[in-house]
């Protein structure tokens, strides 16, 4: 590791293995993605891997309530809350989205096509600002062609810290 947070970039502390689904995939594949592995929302990506926009639980509701899907000026639901840990998922029947839904509409159509990310070489502090100013705990990270590499979260930024400190007071 880096001897100074001011050295550290996104790629030296994010994790690579993020959750994610292919935008083809229909809502039952999503449903099944939320309930194994206990999440709301999850990055949406392209054949290609390109990162294309998220889809959480208030996208499907959203759907649902035929609300408008124009989230300008407010940063979506997937990078504030604690999507990875939540200890419900949305029963997606309850949301009007019955077995013939789930099978025939794409997570294309739902996901929001807008995301909150940052290059691979994006300095740690640069991240860290960028989450204080969405008022955001996770960034996605992509490299140059645009595909999803990793995530940073907040906890990601305050282990780099606190790892470098214990290293000061070794010295």
């Amino acid at each position: 590791m880096k001897s100074k947070i001011e050295d550290l970039k996104a790629k030296d502390v994010m994790n690579k293995k993020v959750i994610k689904i292919l935008a083809h995939a229909n809502l039952m594949e999503l449903r099944t993605l939320f309930r194994t592995r206990q999440i709301t929302g999850v990055p949406v990506i392209d054949d290609y891997g390109k990162l294309i926009g998220v889809i959480s639980e208030t996208d499907l509701v959203q759907a649902d309530t035929h609300r408008s899907k124009n989230h300008e000026g407010d940063v979506h639901d997937y990078f504030k809350d604690d999507w990875q840990s939540q200890e419900t998922v949305m029963d997606f029947e309850t949301h009007g989205l019955e077995t013939d839904a789930l099978q025939e509409k794409t997570v294309e159509e739902l996901m929001t096509p807008w995301v909150v990310s940052a290059a691979e070489e994006t300095p740690l502090t640069e991240i860290a600002k960028q989450m204080h100013q969405e008022h955001v705990h996770r960034i996605l990270i992509i490299n140059q062609k645009k595909c999803l590499t990793g995530i940073v979260t907040s906890m990601d930024i305050v282990k780099a810290v606190s790892q470098l400190n214990g290293k000061k007071e070794k010295a």
